[in-house]
C-alpha cells in the first residue's frame, strides 16, 4: 500500500515522533511510506530523510499549500493520505474534495486546544476556524489519540464522520536500546547522592513547567533532589529567571532539547509530567517501558489512561503545587517497581498501534465500497 504522512514540519514533539514510529511500522510490514512536510524545518528532518522518501510543498504560507498539494497527489497517486495537525487535517480535506485522484484521506487529532478556541483578537484567526472545521468533515474519517479528544471531535464535528481513538505509538525496543546509549548533545550535571526528577516537552505555557519549579522548591525542603527539564521553547527565559528568583540555580538544569531523552529518563528516580492539558502524554507511556516512578497531574486528556486510574503512577489535580510535590515524596519513598508497568506499556507499541491503523483503513475502505 502506498501511504502518504502529511506533516507542517519535522520539529521534535510527540506527535512527530509518532508518525515516524508509526511510518517505521509500516514500512516494515512492506509498505510504501513517504513524507511530505509543508515547511522542510525541524529537528527530526535528517532521522526522515535517511530513511524515508521525503518532500516538500514548498510553500511559504500555510493557506497556499493546497495547490501543491493536489500536484503532489495526482503525481505520486498515494492510496492513503494520513495528516497530522489541524492545518494539515484542513488541507488534506480540501484536497479529498477537489482532486482527480481517488485516495483515503484520514486526519489525526493530537492537541484538544484545536477543537477547544475561543474568539481571537485577530480576525485572520476567528476566519480561519470555520474554514478547518469544513476540511475536517471532508476527511473520510479522523483518528483522536485519545477518548477524550474524540469526544470532542463528535461534539465539534457531529457524528456523520468516522471517527475513532488509536493512542500515539511508541517504538519499544529502540526506547529500550537508546536509553543506554550515552546522550553527547546534552550535558547536564548529575550527582549521584541527590535524587534525580526528570520532565521532558516544549517550554510553553501548557506544559506547566513553572509549577513544577515550584514543587521543586518545596520538595528540596525535604529531600535532597535535583532536576532536569529537557525541551526548548519560548518560555526559556522566563522559566530561567523562575529558577532564579527561586535560588534553583544549582538544581534545576534545562540542558535543552535532545533526540534521546530517555538516556536521561532511565536516570530519573522519578518523571513528572505537570501539563494543564494534553493530546495523550506520549513521554509517559514512554516512562513505562523504562519502569520509572511517575508522577502526573490529572489532566485532559491522556494521563489517567495510561496510568490507568493511577495504577501505574501518581495523579495529581492540575495546578496543585503542594499535591504534586507530596506525589513526587512518595513516588521517591516507594518506587512501586514491577513488571506491571512496563506490561502496561505494550498496549502502545507500533506493532499494535499500526495494526488498529490499518483495520481503520478497511473499515473505511469498506464504507466507500
Amino acid at each position: 500500500m502506498r501511504i502518504t504522512l502529511l506533516i507542517p514540519d519535522l520539529s521534535g514533539g510527540g506527535a512527530e515522533r509518532a508518525a515516524i514510529s508509526l511510518a517505521t511500522e509500516f514500512s516494515e510490514q512492506g509498505h510504501s511510506v513517504s513524507f511530505l512536510v509543508m515547511n522542510l524545518q525541524g529537528s527530526l528532518l535528517s532521522e526522515v530523510a535517511e530513511n524515508f522518501v521525503l518532500e516538500t510543498l514548498q510553500s511559504p504560507r500555510n493557506y497556499t499549500a493546497l495547490i501543491p498539494l493536489l500536484k503532489y497527489l495526482n503525481k505520486n497517486r498515494p492510496e492513503v493520505l494520513i495528516s497530522y495537525m489541524p492545518i494539515a487535517n484542513a488541507l488534506a480535506g480540501y484536497a479529498k474534495l477537489l482532486s482527480s485522484h481517488r485516495f483515503i484521506a484520514i486526519g489525526t487529532e493530537h492537541n484538544p486546544k484545536s477543537l477547544t478556541l475561543h474568539p481571537s483578537k485577530k480576525m485572520i484567526r476567528n476566519l480561519m476556524r470555520p474554514l478547518i472545521m469544513q476540511g475536517y468533515r471532508s476527511l473520510d474519517g479522523i483518528i483522536a489519540v485519545s477518548a477524550g479528544i474524540q469526544g470532542l471531535l463528535v461534539e465539534k464535528i457531529g457524528r456523520g464522520l468516522a471517527t475513532t481513538t488509536i493512542a500515539n505509538p511508541i517504538s519499544i525496543e529502540d526506547i529500550k536500546t537508546l536509553s543506554g546509549v550515552v546522550d553527547q548533545s546534552i550535558s547536564p550535571s548529575v550527582f549521584d547522592d541527590k535524587k534525580l526528577i526528570v520532565a521532558v516537552g516544549r517550554l510553553v505555557d501548557e506544559k506547566c513547567f513553572d509549577l513544577l519549579i515550584e514543587a521543586i522548591e518545596l520538595t528540596r525542603r525535604e529531600v535532597d533532589i535535583q532536576c532536569i527539564i529537557l525541551g526548548e521553547g519560548i518560555l526559556r527565559k522566563g522559566l530561567e529567571a523562575e529558577i532564579s528568583k527561586r535560588h534553583l540555580d544549582n538544581v534545576v538544569q534545562m540542558p535543552g532539547h535532545t533526540t534521546n531523552p530517555w538516556y536521561w529518563m532511565k536516570k530519573a528516580d522519578v518523571f513528572v509530567l505537570s501539563s494543564k492539558h494534553e493530546g495523550f502524554g506520549l513521554v509517559l507511556a514512554e516512562a513505562l517501558v523504562l519502569d520509572i516512578p511517575i508522577v502526573s497531574t490529572d489532566c485532559e486528556y491522556g494521563p489517567k489512561e495510561i496510568l490507568r486510574d493511577g495504577t501505574y503512577g501518581w495523579l495529581v489535580p492540575v495546578s496543585d503545587v503542594e499535591k504534586l510535590s507530596k506525589a513526587i515524596l512518595k513516588a521517591i519513598a516507594s518506587p512501586l517497581l514491577h513488571e506491571e508497568r512496563e506490561r502496561g506499556s505494550h498496549r502502545y507499541s507500533s506493532k499494535v498501534i499500526a495494526r488498529q491503523y490499518l483495520s481503520f483503513m478497511d473499515e473505511i475502505s469498506q464504507r466507500k465500497g
